[in-house]
């Protein structure tokens, strides 16, 4: 699983979103919806679930994905996996 700080891992998953949205970094906010605020087809939705999944050793089952329709909402979901993964690791 990829380290680092909540901040590094912020700005790369800021970073993976803007790559494949193909939006320009100040048009992408935390909260806008990428099918509806910014008109992307729903295969680079599922680009960003499986890129983020490859970037940080996760599986994030269907119902989560989504759940990932914003920038805010895939950090979320992310650090719920990496959470649940830390918790099993503790359990």
């Amino acid at each position: 699983m990829c380290q680092g700080t909540t901040r590094e891992r912020r700005d790369r998953i800021r970073e993976i979103v803007l790559e494949l949205s193909e939006l320009e970094d100040d048009e992408l906010d935390e909260t806008s919806l990428f099918i509806d605020d910014y008109g992307l087809d729903s295969m680079v939705q599922v680009e960003i679930v499986a890129a983020v999944e490859r970037e940080y050793t996760l599986v994030i089952d269907d119902a989560k994905a989504r759940r990932m329709t914003s920038l805010s909402s895939v950090r979320e979901v992310v650090a719920q996996a990496r959470n649940e993964i830390l918790a099993g690791r503790r359990g």
